[in-house]
């Protein structure tokens, strides 16, 4: 469900990015230096510092020399439950995140992946992982983070869905906030992102309420009014068309899948 691999080289470091190139990913540098090129910027990551790897953005690497880093790759539903969490800083659709942390914020996080790489219990491994997310989002400022790839209206209607998404479900309000017409923020979003604003609601929307569901015992009704559905029909047919399963089947597998792995992985 989430796997925690230490490089120990340069080598070892393109090994695994390559072997997960389609996986949302966090690196995380101890010793070493990186130069990138995304977008045509370049960037530079050294010692202490963590990187949001996302896919859907293609870099290309021009200097690396890896001497000690950890490599935090999520599968597709603990990634959904991780980024529900921190939606500004694991969102993948707003580009590579940089994180410069101090020796002794990264040395608390290191202690977390040790306890991880000698665990098995998948249980377990969800909440050590929530709990690097939480150092993550505690140790986050501007001053020590920056995006790598953002425009000013991106940034912001990717906030005011993070605080709104329940409120509306309409790209003319977000609009209407950003003090630009609907058809602009449809154009620099995609320029930007690749997607459409509407795209990235419904992820944000789908990514709450796998979060609801897997953590509450509401009634399906509950939550699709939570969410700011018009109905819970509607609710069913919005989250099958994205997940293929309903909110329930969902619920179903994803108790089922944590109950096979907690018997069978030794």
């Amino acid at each position: 469900m989430v796997k925690i691999i230490k490089v120990v080289n340069s080598n070892e470091y393109q090994d695994i990015i390559n072997l997960y190139k389609d996986k949302q990913k966090l690196i995380f540098f101890k010793k070493g230096k990186l130069e990138l090129n995304l977008k045509g910027k370049e960037f530079l990551f050294t010692n202490f510092t963590v990187m949001n790897s996302s896919p859907f953005y293609e870099t290309k690497n021009i200097f690396v020399d890896i001497e000690e880093a950890y490599i935090f790759v999520f599968d597709k539903d603990i990634k959904d439950i991780l980024i529900a969490q921190a939606f500004l800083f694991l969102c993948p659709i707003t580009g590579v995140f940089q994180l410069s942390l101090n020796e002794e914020q990264f040395l608390k996080i290191e202690k977390v992946f040790f306890m991880m790489m000698e665990e098995t219990n998948p249980e377990i491994l969800l909440l050590h992982s929530l709990l690097v997310i939480k150092y993550i989002e505690s140790f986050r400022n501007d001053s020590n983070s920056e995006r790598m790839v953002e425009h000013p209206i991106v940034k912001e209607f990717v906030k005011a869905i993070d605080k709104e998404y329940a409120f509306s479900h309409n790209i003319n309000y977000y609009a209407n906030k950003l003090i630009v017409t609907t058809r602009t923020l449809n154009r620099i979003f995609k320029d930007t992102t690749g997607i459409t604003p509407k795209q990235s609601l419904n992820y944000r929307l789908n990514l709450e309420a796998k979060k609801i569901l897997m953590k509450n015992n509401k009634s399906i009704k509950e939550i699709s009014y939570n969410l700011g559905f018009k109905s819970p029909e509607y609710f069913n047919m919005f989250f099958k068309n994205i997940n293929g399963v309903s909110p329930v089947e969902y619920v179903k597998e994803m108790s089922y899948n944590i109950s096979f792995l907690s018997q069978n992985i030794s």
